[in-house]
């Protein structure tokens, strides 16, 4: 069974300057290595389970064609963060707490 992260025991911040410069750095480098060769001719959905603090979402938004981003998060503090972090996302957002 998987074990959500609870941010709570943690003392990191999730909008410290070591997440949001290197870790997140890291991870959007990764997904545009990964993507770099993609072209969405259509605003595209995206969908994402674990969202944490919606940087990476707002990414996408920021970098593509997003039409509609879906974040889950079981973690109702983190979920907030997500909000908070896409509130100017110019895309439509749906925000779901549960587990998956």
């Amino acid at each position: 069974m998987r074990t959500p992260t609870d941010w709570d025991t943690y003392e990191t911040n999730p909008h410290s300057f070591f997440v949001k410069h290197f870790f997140l750095n890291s991870v959007v480098r990764a997904y545009s290595d990964l993507f770099k060769e993609v072209r969405f001719e259509t605003p595209i959905d995206v969908l994402e389970f674990g969202c944490g603090t919606g940087y990476i979402d707002k990414w996408f938004c920021q970098t593509y064609k997003v039409k509609k981003v879906t974040v889950i998060d079981l973690n109702k503090k983190i979920l907030n963060i997500a909000k908070d972090t896409l509130r100017e996302a110019k895309c439509e957002t749906e925000f779901i707490n549960m587990d998956w």
